[in-house]
């Protein structure tokens, strides 16, 4: 994989929304930065299977099994060799499953399914290239998972998503990585888009791949707004500067002024280092919860009759959850690179025991019956038990599919849960009688007395 440039496409979002992030989590210790959790490791894993189906003209499913470690500072891809030894320890390594093989599956076959649409050849496509919306800079540079180049028709960039969190199409990341490739051929094509191919998104039914079409003067308008947003990140890390090589307690007001100015939180924070340090984020939720954080928490009772106060503290719980969590991560982090923080301990999350590792399963079965541990070897196993319908779906050949699903899948009615009025989902109208359209009341049926 390869790495990000200081305001990569990735960080556009934030790079847009706030200024001051930068230079905020320059101010952090290492083992603080540049934090890959496991979602982000599996979503690695998943590109690397894209990248190399598509390149080799395989198929998911014949990754099944194999060992993939990261390795490397960005933590790059690679795909042991059939039957390979478990990895030592220290080393960040994954098994394919058929949860990661399901979400490469729908990222190359769209991607194939364009190709076959277009006319060009799987050889044809661009994977994991370097693209830059601003060419004039060497900062603002990124990667590009999938691009599909069918001139003069299209140019389109194809990204894919892991994570549940949904990724808009209007996604900022995605018009750098298209302006960037756009630019290369001097706006040549008659159409441009991007797709998002989030097969895990928390809506469901927003897991198909998604696109949007852009033209040229929205690509060039878009191009002019960055530029003006880089040049202020520009102007915010210069002004920290200043502010670090100032005295208590001048430093502490100008920190004060500088935050004001420059740092502005919102859903953008998500993935951001610094956001359990950032004053900012800090005194909002202080004005929105009317908190003194200084406090221990205090239980907060509502009347079941006061929705509007209901309503506006649900408005901010996922940004609090998200600050929380951020903050427990910050100090862990903290705490396993050996500072205390007050009133919290490291501890070791419970676990289920495992056959020792570095064995494999024939050694394992073959240990347990020459030893007698147990005598009939059918006894190790379980019965195996049936795929999903999604899964067994990818087995059937393309022109059968639809066929399958009439025949043997449905999808059932969701549960009924609160979401925010810009969710995309539509809302469903609902009233406590709806419990009882099913009843024909008589009076002497029921007594309440």
């Amino acid at each position: 994989m390869s790495s990000h440039t200081k305001r990569s496409p990735s960080k556009a979002k934030r790079t847009i929304n706030c200024s001051g992030n930068l230079a905020l989590v320059g101010t952090l210790p290492p083992h603080q930065v540049n934090i890959a959790g496991e979602a982000a490791r599996i979503g690695t894993c998943v590109h690397g299977i894209i990248e190399k189906c598509l390149k080799e003209g395989k198929e998911p499913s014949d990754f099944l099994d194999r060992i993939v470690e990261l390795v490397g500072e960005e933590e790059g891809f690679t795909m042991l060799k059939p039957n390979a030894k478990t990895p030592g320890p220290g080393r960040i390594f994954y098994v394919v499953n058929a949860e990661m093989i399901e979400g490469a599956t729908v990222a190359t076959d769209y991607v194939r399914g364009r190709c076959k649409e277009l006319g060009i050849p799987e050889s044809a496509l661009q994977l994991e290239t370097r693209t830059n919306p601003l060419p004039d800079r060497d900062d603002t540079s990124g990667t590009a998972d999938v691009t599909i180049d069918a001139w003069p028709e299209v140019l389109e960039v194809a990204d894919f998503k892991n994570g549940w969190i949904l990724v808009e199409t209007k996604s900022d990341q995605l018009v750098a990585y298209l302006l960037g490739k756009a630019l290369e051929d001097d706006f040549s094509h008659e159409r441009y888009m991007v797709t998002v191919i989030q097969p895990n998104a928390s809506d469901p039914e927003l897991r198909a791949p998604r696109s949007i079409e852009y033209t040229r003067e929205e690509l060039l308008a878009w191009q002019a707004m960055y530029r003006t947003s880089v040049e202020r990140c520009g102007e915010a890390d210069a002004a920290f500067a200043e502010v670090e090589k100032l005295e208590e307690p001048d430093q502490e007001q100008a920190y004060d002024d500088w935050a004001a100015k420059y740092l502005k939180p919102g859903d953008h924070c998500t993935f951001c280092e610094a956001e359990p340090i950032c004053p900012a984020k800090r005194l909002l939720h202080q004005a929105q919860a009317k908190i003194d954080f200084s406090d221990e928490p205090r239980e907060l009772v509502f009347d079941s009759r006061r929705r509007r106060e209901i309503s506006h503290l649900l408005k901010w719980a996922p940004m609090f959850a998200s600050w929380f969590k951020a903050a427990a991560a910050y100090a862990q982090r903290e705490m396993e690179a050996g500072f205390d923080i007050e009133g919290q301990k490291l501890v070791k999350s419970k676990t289920n025991r495992t056959f020792k590792p570095g064995m494999s399963e024939a050694e394992i079965v073959s240990g347990i019956v020459k030893g007698k541990f147990v005598a009939d070897k059918s006894k190790l196993y379980d019965k195996p038990s049936l795929k999903s319908g999604p899964q067994i779906e990818k087995l059937v050949t393309a022109k059968r599919r639809k066929e399958f699903d009439s025949k043997f899948l449905h999808k059932p009615e969701g549960a009924l849960t609160i979401a925010p009025t810009d969710d995309p989902r539509p809302a469903v109208k609902r009233s406590a009688a709806d419990d009882f359209d099913d009843f024909d009341f008589e009076d002497d049926e029921m007594d309440f007395g």
